[in-house]
């Protein structure tokens, strides 16, 4: 009983810190189209809020996941989509000149934390 309780906290947590990473990369968006700036053509900052309500659409999915609680391969599809989104932030904000390539180490990272070294070398 106290595992489960503590297994519901921790996937509490990473929905809240997946939500203020998603809301902060929305005022990100918002601040380019605000500013104007050049670098971005308007095709780039409407892929970036396409994709910012993808991880939107997919932290309630992995919610609802984790409410179930039966689904066995979860983290897989976490893993899958996060990395989907990573692969298309970074690709709307500049391909490898973009700043944030290192969330492919942070990916790496949770997925080496949350299902070991498999998810690690999957990732």
């Amino acid at each position: 009983m106290e595992a489960e309780r503590r297994a519901s906290a921790e996937s509490v947590k990473a929905l809240a810190a997946r939500l203020v990473a998603i809301a902060a990369i929305f005022v990100l968006a918002i601040l380019i189209e605000v500013r104007g700036g050049a670098s971005y053509s308007d095709r780039e900052v409407t892929a970036l809020y396409a994709l910012v309500l993808a991880g939107f659409l997919l932290s309630l999915a992995y919610a609802a996941l984790a409410a179930h609680g039966g689904f066995p391969r979860r983290h897989l599809v976490e893993l899958v989509g996060d990395g989907s989104l990573i692969t298309g932030l970074v690709y709307c904000s500049g391909g490898s000149a973009s700043l944030f390539e290192f969330l492919y180490i942070v990916w790496i990272v949770h997925a080496a934390v949350t299902t070991g070294e498999r998810g690690a070398l999957l990732s």
